[in-house]
């Protein structure tokens, strides 16, 4: 709910008097800008928790993520639904706008002329304005996914002339949040400090509690409250509420530039392996390397970065090494090959640790196969001459000088085979 008016209006204490409803579960507010969200703590009935935070956009989203788990987990326990105040939209959309701003004044045209006329009037490039603009909706997406009551305050004003009088006849509202945020909320309410609030915008499923897509907003009556408007006008039931199904815009970008990215020093296995996925309907398309007229599929490209810059997690490592040389039986030992290759999987094995690991697999293959063609030798004799062989175990000499076990690392799995190739450059 969008809750907005002018300065002073009340808009915060509307908000805060909904903590005190006992259908209301553990409260929050998220102060932004010039919050006035410690006045409120001792507000009769008033109960939530201040969110501390460094003012930074991203710190905002951290915010709302935790709250959103918070959320979840109150759900998940039969708890009533968390509520979530941020204090104030405005201030959200001023962090954007001097953000746009701050982004413009380091690219290089603006560094250039800023520095032949450091007081240049900066005109930020119309792509930074839309990145602004989806950095917001992202952030009303979170929102929107947090199981519970989300309540967002706002200011406004009407329109005036340069006199600071209202314009006769065009008492048009300037309100100070994101431009279409009204149409991203259930209800939008915007409060006055001389004239009667009201109800702007409201959904419903009702459409005899709808409000008209053009008529004038619903006055409110006095004394009117966010919890009689939520639970009564509403109809919330939060047993039969589910939360906002919400797909955010995503743009794909090129395979050229997904390239540049993952062939970057700087760029670390587990960005390699989400850059694989993106790249995944350009797999097979063919980009340069940074050698002379040498190119190769995106898809093969990322993978052999991924092994590249794969690092060794010593415990795992050293827990593959002792199933390895534990293992008794080929069966055992395949199984160690898929918890090798979940592993590698995840880029717990560097090259070197994999190739060698691929030696020890390979050795204790052999070994096994051989054991395994000297027990079938052994049956073979006992059943021929009714006795057993005597004679050393296996490895000792025969009289020939030789050893038993001619079939030794003979029959499939006596290497990783398909099963694990220290050369290949798989998708992991």
């Amino acid at each position: 709910m969008l809750v907005e008016g002018e300065d002073l209006a009340g808009m915060l204490g509307a908000c805060v008097q909904f903590t005190s409803s006992p259908r209301v579960g553990e409260s929050f507010l998220i102060p932004f800008g010039e919050s006035r969200a410690d006045e409120f703590g001792a507000a009769p009935g008033a109960r939530f928790e201040v969110v501390e935070h460094d003012g930074s956009f991203a710190a905002l989203m951290r915010a709302v993520e935790a709250l959103r788990l918070i959320g979840e987990q109150a759900l998940a326990a039969g708890q009533a639904p968390i509520c979530v105040i941020i204090d104030s939209m405005p201030a959200v959309q001023q962090l954007l706008h001097a953000w746009t701003y701050e982004r413009a004044r380091r690219s290089e045209q603006w560094r250039r002329i800023l520095l032949a006329d450091p007081d240049a009037e900066i005109d930020p490039a119309r792509s930074l304005w839309i990145e602004a603009n989806a950095r917001h909706s992202d952030l009303v997406a979170a929102l929107r996914r947090i199981p519970g009551y989300v309540l967002l305050t706002s200011h406004g004003r009407w329109q005036v002339t340069g006199e600071g009088r209202p314009v006769e006849g065009a008492r048009e509202w300037i309100g100070e949040h994101q431009r279409g945020l009204g149409s991203q909320v259930s209800a939008w309410v915007r409060m006055f400090r001389q004239e009667p609030d009201v109800l702007v915008g409201l959904v419903h499923s009702d459409p005899a509690v709808m409000l008209a897509p053009k008529g004038e907003p619903r006055v409110l009556a006095a004394g009117w409250s966010v919890e009689h408007l939520v639970f009564e006008v509403l109809g919330f039931d939060p047993a039969a509420a589910e939360v906002a199904r919400v797909t955010p815009v995503k743009v794909d970008r090129s395979p050229v530039v997904i390239a540049a990215e993952a062939m970057h020093q700087g760029t670390k296995w587990a960005r390699l392996n989400e850059l694989r996925l993106e790249a995944e309907p350009f797999e097979s398309i063919p980009i340069p390397t940074g050698r002379k007229n040498e190119e190769t599929p995106l898809g093969a490209l990322i993978a052999a970065l991924m092994e590249e810059r794969a690092v060794s997690d010593p415990a795992v490592v050293a827990a593959l090494e002792e199933s390895i040389l534990e293992a008794v039986t080929a069966e055992d030992l395949h199984m160690v090959g898929a918890a090798v290759r979940t592993v590698i999987s995840r880029g717990q094995v560097s090259r070197q640790d994999k190739q060698r690991l691929a030696k020890m697999f390979e050795a204790r293959m052999t070994h096994i196969r051989a054991e395994e063609a000297e027990r079938r030798r052994a049956e073979q004799y006992q059943e021929a001459h009714g006795e057993p062989e005597t004679g050393g175990e296996y490895g000792e000499p025969d009289d020939d000088g030789g050893e038993h076990g001619d079939g030794a690392g003979d029959g499939e799995g006596g290497g990783y085979g398909e099963h694990f190739d220290p050369k290949e450059n798989e998708r992991y």
